[in-house]
């Protein structure tokens, strides 16, 4: 999804002569399952926070000002939960997958993730010891999963950024150990862990893939 799109300047982040050989943003319906209890759920507590409101108005005709407050205020956590239950899930994860962006390059391995802030994860493809897959959902022979990477730490940083491309603050991971890295929502998972561990070969050999 979206693996020939422009957005959001990662490219400002590649080093001199540093090549491309993958990119893409998480598949959004792979990162959200439907999930109709909770659906179900968001409507019951939907009609509770209605039923406050309109106890509210009720006491505000009846000039009871106090019970009326009371009603409101028990209105506002029930609307915000029904909210999130009914739309606000789905608008959040939707929101994940449109900020977050993978790519894949002879030297390194990067995502860029966050929607308030973000955060480049970069790997060192010198670094990375396993890669394995797992397959979540198959429609019409297009396949959604994940391509799960295990990763030696010295070979892993965390970049935060204040404002992108600006202001910059580096935070290294501890020393010492594996990392593991999971890239949801990937499409043909298998396919891109084969270039992912081909990449990753022809690095720790010096040689171009």
């Amino acid at each position: 999804m979206g693996e020939n799109q422009e957005r959001g300047g990662l490219e400002k982040i590649l080093e001199p002569g540093e090549r491309v050989f993958w990119r893409a943003s998480p598949d959004k319906e792979a990162l959200i399952q439907p999930n109709w209890i909770l659906r179900a759920l968001g409507w019951a507590v939907f009609l509770l926070s209605a039923g406050f409101l309109l106890a509210g108005l009720a006491n505000i005709l009846k000039g009871r000002p106090a019970q009326a407050i009371i009603f409101f205020i028990m209105f506002v956590p029930w609307a915000v939960a029904a909210f999130y239950l009914g739309y606000g899930r789905d608008y959040i994860f939707s929101r994940i997958a449109k900020s977050s962006q993978y790519i894949l390059t002879d030297r390194r391995l990067i995502i860029r993730t966050g929607v308030l802030r973000k955060k480049d994860i970069v790997a060192q493809l010198v670094d990375i010891k396993a890669v394995e897959t797992k397959q979540m959902k198959s429609e019409r022979g297009n396949s959604v999963g994940e391509v799960i990477i295990r990763v030696g730490s010295p070979g892993l940083s965390v970049t935060s950024l204040k404002k992108v491309f600006r202001n910059k603050t580096r935070s290294d991971l501890p020393r010492g150990g594996f990392r593991e890295l999971v890239l949801f929502g990937v499409q043909s998972p298998r396919e891109i862990a084969s270039i992912l561990k081909a990449a990753s070969n022809a690095a720790r050999k010096g040689r171009p893939i």
